[in-house]
């Protein structure tokens, strides 16, 4: 026989007919709101955690805080440098634009970074 409660937020809950259902009905929205909170722990630490990951690396002379992980092609894009004519020069070495390590590589502390762009005139 199904019966019905007043619950704690004063909405009429039903206990559908399965005994002590309306007691098993609030622990488990209890333990919904619990997993909730603990999951928005976790996004937040993540995030906090993700922020405190930075390294230093020299771009163009300059000394340049960025995220660590991050490929070349996502630092010069944050830069809003896609010329085509681009030329890259990675720790020394230059990087040709068709090369996958753009897209792969990623910078490490104390990595230096030039960028150039010809320009023609008369």
């Amino acid at each position: 026989m199904e019966k019905r409660y007043t619950g704690r937020d004063g909405n009429q809950v039903s206990d559908g007919g399965f005994p002590f259902g309306f007691l098993l009905r609030q622990r488990m929205e209890e333990i919904g709101k619990i997993i909730l909170i603990f999951y928005a722990f976790v996004l937040y630490y993540r995030k906090q955690r993700k922020a405190g990951m930075m390294i230093t690396i020299e771009f163009n002379g300059k000394a340049e805080r960025i995220a660590e992980k991050t490929t070349v092609r996502e630092f010069l894009d944050g830069k809003k440098l896609t010329n085509p004519h681009l030329i890259l020069e990675w720790n020394g070495e230059i990087l040709p634009q068709d090369s996958s390590v753009w897209m792969t590589a990623e910078l490490k502390e104390g990595d230096r970074l030039n960028a150039f762009s010809l320009v023609g005139g008369g």
